[in-house]
């Protein structure tokens, strides 16, 4: 089992393809894995076993993008006969009748749900606790946080307990846990992956996306993730495999803008070094740097005015 979990979710997804395991095998090794970290780092509080071995059965694992993965959902998100808090109280006993418009195409596409990962209340703040379930810890040190409101999913894929795990971004909610833990994540652009409407189906600010443990997993999530529906109010058009194509070819850029702090915030001197490092590596393969940033001194109520609104 711990041979499995350390595979990557495309080394996964082909044998679940070629049917040299079964959907149950990659339930049974997350089980183990999360009954081990779980404990101390409080990633996903939830599970649906269950349903996700029942789903398992009915997936169609030759033609399928994920061909029966599991895969972790963040507890904003409505999956339907799965309690969803939303991280708050006020939902503590919430169980959905019917799934989100991203959960079903993602089933659509060959995913099994099997865990909710944690989230702040209604996913607020940059730091991942809760009045719920409390507190996720970081998988690299229980001391420190495993950022927000994404913290959850992120460290779920950093201890193993996932391989695939979906997110969500107003402000860095899948930047900001992603860096703290070491894995990585998207935020698309509005409307490539498609989300319920709700009161402001032409909103920009928060946005659905995927991460993974590496580039190119987080690929193969973004290519079942994304997709058109009528339901919402902003949808593009996605090809199966986009996502993946680029992550295999990818363009070296000529130039890069680099900000260590866009002018209005502090870099801890740890993140700058690792950014340090980085940007020598791009400037050994002639790429030009830029140390700029554009005004970025109203920022502040560009982003908190309607944020308030969006909560009021």
């Amino acid at each position: 089992m711990d041979e499995l979990i350390r595979k990557s979710a495309r080394e996964v997804v082909a044998l679940l393809r070629a049917g040299d395991i079964s959907v149950d095998d990659t339930l049974d090794a997350l089980v183990a894995r999360i009954e081990t970290v779980d404990p101390e780092i409080n990633a996903l509080p939830t599970l649906c076993i269950e349903r996700a071995r029942e789903l398992g059965r009915r997936v169609d694992r030759t033609d399928s993008v994920l061909a029966g993965m599991p895969v972790a959902i963040k507890d904003l998100t409505d999956v339907a006969g799965v309690r969803t808090t939303y991280g708050s109280r006020l939902y503590e006993n919430n169980i959905p009748q019917e799934s989100s418009i991203m959960v079903q195409r993602l089933e659509a596409n060959g995913a099994v749900i099997y865990a909710k990962s944690n989230t702040p209340e209604f996913g607020t703040g940059g730091n991942t606790f809760n009045d719920v379930f409390g507190a996720t810890r970081n998988p690299h040190d229980a001391t420190r946080s495993a950022g927000g409101s994404s913290g959850g999913a992120a460290a779920a894929l950093a201890s193993g307990s996932a391989w695939l795990a979906q997110g969500s971004d107003l402000g860095g909610s899948l930047r900001t846990p992603a860096s703290f833990c070491g894995v990585t994540s998207l935020r698309p652009s509005p409307g490539v992956v498609t989300t319920n409407p709700g009161l402001a189906p032409f909103d920009v600010y928060a946005q659905a996306g995927p991460m993974a443990r590496d580039l190119a997993d987080l690929a193969l999530f973004a290519d079942a993730l994304a997709g058109p529906s009528q339901q919402a109010g902003l949808s593009k058009p996605h090809r199966i495999g986009q996502f993946a194509e680029a992550a295999a070819r990818p363009r070296k850029p000529t130039r890069v803008a680099f900000s260590e702090d866009l002018g209005v915030t502090q870099t801890s001197s740890e993140v700058s070094r690792v950014c340090q490092r980085a940007l020598a590596l791009l400037a050994q393969d002639n790429i030009a740097i830029d140390n700029a940033h554009p005004d970025l001194s109203m920022m502040d109520a560009a982003f908190d005015v309607p944020r308030a609104l969006d909560y009021a």
